[in-house]
């Protein structure tokens, strides 16, 4: 991990777009908390990736008291957040190749 690597949360996860930013974040060498409602949707995404660069959230995320505590567990694990991602913007703004 480089000096410049960040702490991001994936909101959405589960859905293709979800996948898709959080892959891109990772491949950047950031470390990435994904979420979705369901566990189930999450572990696609954390194959293949060490457990202190990616951990799945379960939460409903338009709950503030699922955010909050998703928030709080991203803290305890990785000792901050620096950036809280909704894929659907996130994609709108890569580039075409990526």
């Amino acid at each position: 991990m480089t000096k410049k690597s960040i702490v991001a949360v994936v909101l959405d996860a589960g859905t293709d777009v979800g996948l898709d930013t959080a892959r891109s974040l990772l491949a950047q060498g950031h470390r990435v908390v994904v979420t979705g409602r369901h566990a189930g949707s999450l572990v696609r995404i954390t194959h293949g990736y060490p457990s202190d660069r990616i951990y799945a959230v379960a939460a409903d995320t338009g709950d503030r008291r699922q955010l909050d505590q998703l928030l709080a567990r991203t803290r305890a694990r990785f000792g901050r957040v620096d950036m809280i991602v909704n894929p659907e913007l996130y994609r709108a703004a890569l580039p075409k190749s990526a």
